[in-house]
């Protein structure tokens, strides 16, 4: 099991309170779902999504395309493949520099060719 960082401010953002209360779900399951790598790059397929959050597929489109919309995160849906944009910078914090790049090429090569 991974722990991630969020921030005490999270709720304060003026970004996150423009967000309805399903997107806010979605985003707080985005960063800390079992699925995640400290990368923010990883494989969720919505139907996943879907089945750990209790969100219907459609409500999950239109909330990661305002999550995309805001700038929060890239989803692509071909290959199933997001990318929480700003994870790395509160999630890599401290660690042996050699080790994170390793993971985060092991997390690339895993991603599918994924454009992101």
């Amino acid at each position: 099991m991974s722990y991630q960082k969020i921030e005490g401010t999270f709720w304060t953002d003026p970004k996150v309170q423009q967000l309805s209360p399903q997107e806010k779900l979605l985003f707080i399951y985005l960063i800390t779902n079992s699925h995640v790598h400290y990368s923010g790059l990883y494989y969720i397929p919505k139907v996943i999504i879907s089945e750990e959050t209790g969100l219907p597929i459609n409500p999950i489109d239109k909330a990661l395309g305002s999550l995309t919309d805001g700038m929060f995160i890239r989803y692509d849906s071909s290959k199933k493949v997001i990318w929480v944009i700003n994870m790395a910078r509160y999630q890599v914090t401290q660690g042996n520099r050699d080790n994170l790049i390793k993971g985060f090429r092991s997390q690339f090569n895993k991603l599918h060719k994924s454009t992101l």
